[in-house]
C-alpha cells in the first residue's frame, strides 16, 4: 500500500536523477511535475507501480523469514545453553 502511495514521488525523483541538467534548481519538482502531468497524465505517475510493489513485498517476506529463522535459532541456542 505504501509503495502505491509514494509512487508518484518516486517517479518524479527518478526523472530528476535521470535528467540532472534539466532539474538542477531548488524548484525541480515543480518544474517537472506539470509538464510530466500534461505529457503522461495521472497514469504516468503510477508507471512501474506493480513491479515496485512486488519487489518490496518480496523484500519484506525475505526479511521476515530471516528474522524468524534467526529468532528460532537463537531461542534454541539459549535453551541448549540453559539446560545443557
Amino acid at each position: 500500500m505504501a509503495s502505491v502511495v509514494t509512487q508518484p514521488a518516486d517517479v518524479v525523483k527518478t526523472h530528476i536523477q535521470v535528467r540532472p541538467s534539466h532539474c538542477s534548481t531548488a524548484g525541480a519538482v515543480r518544474l517537472l511535475f506539470w509538464p510530466f502531468l500534461q505529457e503522461y497524465g495521472m497514469a504516468g505517475f503510477f508507471r512501474g507501480a506493480v513491479p515496485r510493489s512486488l519487489r518490496r513485498t518480496l523484500m519484506a517476506a525475505m526479511a521476515w523469514t530471516v528474522y524468524e529463522q534467526l529468532r528460532n535459532t537463537l531461542d534454541q541456542q539459549l535453551i541448549i545453553d540453559e539446560y545443557g
